[in-house]
């Protein structure tokens, strides 16, 4: 298989496995949201809740231990 995609592409083994390196590491790197979540997310960053009592006393705790 590594050999037809050199031949096809007429790249090298190298140029392969850094291109699909590259592949993998932006598909893990980036977050790609459309319509109502792109939406949704954007008005949670834009608009946060209210930190809750317990998220408070959990920040709390964890800043003096």
């Amino acid at each position: 298989m590594i050999q037809q995609a050199m031949a096809v592409s007429g790249l090298t083994a190298g140029d392969l496995a850094y291109e699909g390196a590259r592949r993998v590491l932006d598909d893990h790197q980036r977050l790609l949201l459309a319509g109502a979540d792109r939406d949704a997310f954007l008005q949670a960053i834009e608009n946060p809740p209210e930190a809750s009592d317990r998220l408070v006393a959990a920040l709390h705790g964890r800043q003096r231990g």
